[in-house]
């Protein structure tokens, strides 16, 4: 067997789906699954089923409850892609994990379709004394979360308390008001950051998974501030990564760049299709990117409005050249 990891960033337009694989073990682990769309989910599974054909994924881990991140799941498993096991912090999970005694069912349909078809194969996470998950290692992976926390956790159980009783929430449509000069301007400093707020963005998990000499962050929808706040004990900065998955398809207000300043990176990942109501990704995070001077800048579609966001930006993306990106990593 070829002694290599793979991971592969799936074109899941809107969002997010990656399969990290160890080929000489063949252990593999599935990252979100893309939209509910039907489209989607079709290429996603043809795409899974010619890389690792008729085996099952080893683990799943479902990031949070948002559509372009969860949706796709069981549409793969009805169409006969099996996974053994889950991470997945969904609402009872989050709840339990709070307080052990509280049992309340929320109505966040698809968190609850997909918690019964899988919920024999949830892998359990429990919340160390800084706050955060506990890591786990899985194969040769070693996976710490960088997100979510307590306090985003109780956030999050919060707000579904109210969702129960609202429909129909809106969602600011981003920053596309702003000229490319002001996108330049804001990304040369955070004086006037403003970080997400939406709380099923502040519960994802962030992953930062470590295999042989290689270290990749995945950082799924989550906060900055949350990221940055699990990193105050590490003894040195900046810190080495082989890649970067750049927060919730590239918004403006997932990136910063005292985020940023954290990292020794050269390759940051971007899924988004650059074809959405949210102006994902933003030309300011984009620009927070360049000013750090890295060398590659990776996004997941390859289209007209790809094309039209670098004749914009004046940047050049690394785009696939057939439905994903392969990145191998040889031990």
């Amino acid at each position: 067997m070829t002694k290599s990891i793979s991971l592969f960033a799936f074109d899941a337009e809107n969002g997010d789906c990656l399969l990290l694989i160890n080929n000489e073990t063949q252990f593999s682990i599935l990252i979100d699954s893309g939209p509910k769309s039907s489209s989607v989910t079709e290429r996603i599974f043809n795409n899974i089923r010619a890389i690792i054909g008729n085996k099952a994924i080893d683990l799943a881990i479902v990031t949070h409850n948002d559509d372009d991140h969860i949706g796709g799941f069981k549409r793969l498993l009805k169409k006969g892609l099996m996974i053994k096991s889950y991470i997945f912090n969904h609402h009872d999970v989050i709840n339990k994990i709070l307080v052990n005694s509280r049992n309340k069912k929320v109505s966040i349909r698809q968190d609850i379709e997909l918690e019964k078809v899988i919920k024999d194969k949830v892998v359990s996470l429990e919340l160390t004394t800084s706050g955060y998950f506990n890591s786990v290692n899985y194969d040769v992976f070693n996976i710490t979360f960088r997100s979510p926390n307590k306090d985003r956790l109780e956030d999050y159980s919060k707000w579904l308390e109210k969702e129960k009783k609202r429909k129909n929430i809106k969602v600011s449509s981003g920053d596309t008001s702003l000229s490319i000069a002001e996108h330049i301007e804001e990304s040369n400093s955070d004086d006037n950051f403003s970080e997400d707020k939406r709380a099923p963005n502040g519960s994802s998990l962030a992953l930062d998974i470590s295999f042989f000499d290689y270290r990749v962050l995945l950082l799924g929808d989550a906060y900055p501030s949350t990221v940055i706040n699990s990193y105050k004990n590490e003894k040195s900065y900046p810190i080495k990564y082989d890649l970067v998955k750049i927060s919730h398809h590239g918004s403006s207000k997932n990136t910063n760049n005292k985020l940023l300043n954290l990292f020794d990176c050269d390759n940051y990942l971007i899924c988004s299709n650059a074809n959405n109501k949210h102006n994902h990704p933003s030309p300011t995070t984009l620009f927070r990117l360049k000013n750090l001077n890295c060398n590659n800048i990776y996004l997941t579609k390859n289209s007209i409005k790809v094309d039209e966001l670098e004749h914009k930006t004046g940047l050049t993306f690394t785009r696939p050249k057939c439905d994903y990106l392969e990145f191998e990593y040889g031990f």
